[in-house]
């Protein structure tokens, strides 16, 4: 009788690898369902919210992501050419990648940020080489929509023409709310009556030009100096006719 100890090669399965086969298995909207049911049986357990970047998915401290600079891949802004298409960058990208998971149900019930909501439609608008200027000019918008920084400095970090970073601008300047990517509050104004005329709204006479040339005069309450610089009676203040 041999009783000699032979090894021998036996295929086990753990209860941590079942689960974690299961969590695979579930389509996103299921699996938020698992984690909320998760959350409500285990009081132990607590959803720890952390900001991320929409288009790399690495966590944000700031507004703009120090991953992809807005770009959607890892590296720095210096990585970029003019001539370089961008990979990976939009929301569309990542729907590819999603492949069979992707839903779009619940795509549309998600809620969407002004970053991933501006992305979508600069990619309709531009051509593929400056997608990575629209999400870098994107990702230095402010709270306020106001944009961070010079187009000077953005095309250096990008690599592209000046001319190539304006056109861009003014793309994202295009798109509703109007006066988003704007400098500051007179380019703002600037903006929504250059866009209110062009849908015809009535836009008060005088308006873009008190605007345009005398904002400082405007926010000094110095009314009478405006008025006599561009020739406004007194009478006409109320029916936007000019002394001739």
């Amino acid at each position: 009788m041999d009783l000699r100890l032979l090894p021998q090669q036996q295929l086990k399965v753990t209860p941590k690898q079942i689960a974690a086969n299961y969590i695979l298995q579930l389509s996103s909207l299921e699996l938020q369902d698992v984690i909320n049911q998760e959350l409500e049986e285990n009081p132990a357990l607590d959803m720890e919210e952390v900001q991320a970047c929409p288009l790399c998915g690495n966590p944000l401290t700031g507004r703009v992501c120090l991953t992809c600079f807005g770009s959607g891949k890892a590296g720095s802004a210096e990585q970029y050419s003019d001539n370089e298409p961008l990979e990976g960058t939009s929301l569309m990208a990542r729907d590819d990648e999603e492949g069979d998971e992707f839903d779009p149900i619940v795509r549309a019930e998600a809620e969407q940020t002004l970053a991933e909501y501006l992305s979508w439609n600069v990619r309709v608008l531009l051509p593929k080489r400056l997608h990575n200027v629209a999400e870098y000019l994107i990702g230095n918008l402010n709270e306020n929509g106001y944009l961070d920084g010079t187009l000077e400095d953005a095309a250096k970090a990008l690599k592209v023409s000046l001319e190539d970073a304006t056109r861009v601008l003014e793309v994202i300047q295009s798109i509703e709310p109007w006066g988003l990517g704007a400098r500051d509050i007179q380019e703002c104004l600037l903006i929504q009556m250059k866009h209110l005329a062009e849908n015809g709204e009535d836009v008060p006479p005088h308006a873009r030009a008190i605007v345009a040339d005398h904002f400082r005069e405007l926010g000094e309450h110095k009314f009478g100096d405006v008025a006599q610089a561009l020739h406004i009676t007194r009478g006409a203040r109320s029916t936007g006719s000019t002394s001739r």
